[in-house]
């Protein structure tokens, strides 16, 4: 498929969209503070919801599921502390 592009369709195939990145907002509240960071969460939210628009007028099989984390703590120890309040 290197050789060409658009050259055929790849079916079977599953897309992730999620607004739910978990531990990354810890370090973007650090690095880029609260205004900034729920800017971002915002933005992510706001094309979930174009996804779920665009897919009820196309033929897929778009599917909702709860997000599932293995985990409760972050690469810290700390968990997702200030990150949670965004939601």
């Amino acid at each position: 498929e290197a050789d060409r592009i658009c050259g055929g369709v790849t079916g079977n195939t599953t897309a992730k969209i999620t607004v739910q990145h978990g531990l990354i907002f810890s370090k973007l509240l650090r690095e880029f503070g609260a205004e900034r960071t729920q800017m971002y969460l915002c933005a992510n939210q706001d094309a979930l919801e174009r996804y779920r628009t665009m897919c009820r007028t196309i033929d897929c099989d778009f599917e909702e599921h709860d997000l599932r984390h293995g985990g409760s703590k972050s690469a810290d120890g700390s968990g997702f502390g200030k990150a949670e309040s965004l939601y």
